[in-house]
């Protein structure tokens, strides 16, 4: 588009301004919908408020009287424990995951990994390299830290 044809189209849209302000307001305009593309991507999973936080693991209490695993954003999971008597789960770990319940206590139940899964033991002084057995990271090797 030549210079001309240019200031006509902003003149037409009832403007009345420079061309430098027109290609800052879109270019300011396309920032800021690629910058809430990039928010909303990491917002994404998750139906709820707790959308885009960091989820932990609940065994939520139902009205029944049973528990079902559940997903909630960090900030949520106090006021599940306190308004629901949800039992909190553990983070998961290199040889177990949580994501199942105990229907009659609300107890956390670990799922192992498959044997022979990558882990890593550390006590601040060495770090073992292992693999999961039976949800337990079995050492194989030793190097100083």
């Amino acid at each position: 588009m030549d210079d001309q044809k240019f200031d006509e189209l902003t003149k037409a849209l009832g403007m009345g301004t420079t061309r430098r302000r027109v290609l800052a307001g879109m270019g300011g305009a396309a920032g800021s919908a690629l910058l809430v593309g990039v928010q909303g991507a990491a917002a994404r999973p998750g139906k709820g408020k707790g959308r885009g936080q960091t989820k932990v693991g609940l065994c939520h209490a139902s009205d029944d009287g049973t528990y079902h695993f559940i997903r909630v954003g960090a900030p949520a999971a106090e006021t599940h424990v306190a308004q629901h008597g949800d039992q909190l789960c553990p983070t998961d770990d290199p040889c177990n995951t949580y994501t199942t319940c105990d229907p009659t206590t609300g107890a956390c139940t670990p799922t192992p990994v498959t044997d022979g899964a990558a882990c890593t033991l550390t006590d601040g002084t060495t770090t073992t390299a292992g693999t999961c057995v039976a949800g337990t990271c079995t050492p194989t090797t030793t190097t100083a830290t």
